[in-house]
């Protein structure tokens, strides 16, 4: 891999990380998915601010997204996927966040969800995996197992996820209007 990627697939992390020319990091993440909850708006809540939750994860501020969407056309009516949009663009404006575009299908099953794109500064990346890919066991791809050596972990003061949980509303459940 180039030396710019800082976080990659290997390591089981929440997003990736690409060094940028300015000194400062790229975090990118995709994360789509069959609809949750009955309300289209809501999923669409719900899976933006699971998509940025998953740059916040890696210390970095979302700035960017693309939404993603597949759709049963002959099943269901397109009002609903403008719908699942709408709340996907409501969190996104809610965390400064902007959708400049995105694709859809054609598919048998609804899903929808975006892929977010953040900026960091690399020294202050949270990862819940080894400094490097290389660093890692094989097969390995999610948290760390008992007995390995935590002393490269990063923590974050609280001050810097400011904001993050307000993005579905105060109770996390508020519901949109009518």
């Amino acid at each position: 891999m180039p030396e710019e990627v800082l976080v990659s697939g290997e390591t089981g992390d929440d997003a990736a990380a690409f060094a940028l020319s300015d000194g400062s990091a790229l975090v990118a993440t995709v994360d789509f998915f069959t609809p949750i909850v009955d309300d289209p708006f809501d999923w669409g809540r719900i899976a933006a601010a699971n998509a940025f939750s998953d740059v916040y994860a890696m210390g970095a501020t979302p700035r960017l997204a693309l939404n993603i969407a597949a759709w049963p056309v002959d099943d269901l009516p397109l009002e609903m996927l403008v719908d699942v949009l709408r709340g996907g663009r409501e969190v996104a404006d809610r965390a400064g966040v902007v959708v400049i575009g995105g694709h859809t299908i054609t598919d048998t099953e609804p899903k929808y969800g975006m892929a977010a794109l953040g900026f960091v500064d690399p020294s202050r990346i949270v990862r819940k995996s080894p400094r490097s890919a290389s660093d890692a066991p094989p097969n390995r791809h999610a948290a760390r197992r008992p007995g390995e050596d935590f002393s490269d972990l990063r923590v974050r003061d609280a001050s810097s996820l400011e904001g993050r949980d307000e993005l579905l509303g105060s109770s996390g459940c508020d519901q949109h209007p009518d």
